[in-house]
């Protein structure tokens, strides 16, 4: 079933703001949507009507199991397309998720899983983000952002962040994406820049963006720098 744009955008940030381990406060959720409270309201009524959500006054709003699965089936349409996009059509992969943020409310599950099976059943967005698993968290309990590592620990890049197309032409320019092998060597005193090498050369990046790089340790993570 097909829900309107609208109701799916909603589940999909409830869902990304923690709304299957615990309620979402309506007011943090109207300033994520950068919508009214009155309106924000309202859908999550309709919502409730439908049996996707849970609201409770004073705590919040969460998914049921079938406003879960929902969630979930956007985000599989979502990321099927940014991968068909990119890997057939060649599209840039900083300009994959706005386009799939439109195709993803108009596509049907008959055609969804022919796109799933046409791509070979990928198992990741071209961001790093899962396709087709049993949740709808953007994070893992294993990845942890690229400003944790401390200095000679070697880890993969697992996701980057997929909504800002500067910041992923930035990436693609830095050689960051998904994969990609990294070692920490630097985070400079007050507030300066981080300091990372791959594929031999050293690049220096903002705080906020190694905080918002996911990444999985890699097996042997200690590695030996000479001074340069």
């Amino acid at each position: 079933m097909l829900h309107s744009e609208s109701a799916e955008d909603y589940l999909k940030t409830i869902c990304k703001m923690g709304g299957t381990q615990g309620a979402v406060s309506t007011s943090a959720l109207a300033s994520r949507l950068g919508i009214s409270p009155v309106s924000v309201h309202e859908m999550i009524r309709k919502l409730a009507e439908q049996g996707l959500v849970e609201y409770t006054p004073y705590r919040g709003v969460s998914l049921t199991p079938a406003g879960l699965r929902a969630a979930q089936n956007v985000f599989r349409r979502h990321r099927l397309w940014e991968r068909f996009l990119h890997d057939s059509l060649g599209l840039p992969w900083a300009r994959v998720h706005e386009e799939a943020e439109r195709l993803e409310h108009a596509t049907s599950q008959e055609v969804s899983d022919r796109l799933a099976q046409f791509l070979n059943y990928p198992q990741e967005c071209p961001h790093g983000y899962p396709i087709g698993q049993e949740t709808c968290a953007c994070e893992d309990e294993a990845a942890r952002p690229l400003l944790e590592l401390a200095a000679g620990e070697s880890a993969e890049i697992e996701r980057v962040p997929e909504d800002n197309a500067q910041m992923l032409e930035y990436l693609d320019h830095l050689g960051l994406r998904p994969g990609v092998r990294v070692t920490m060597i630097e985070i400079a005193p007050f507030d300066g820049p981080v300091t990372i090498e791959l594929a031999g050369e050293r690049k220096a990046i903002g705080r906020p963006l190694a905080e918002r790089i996911l990444v999985h340790i890699a097996a042997s993570h200690h590695t030996e720098h000479q001074g340069g």
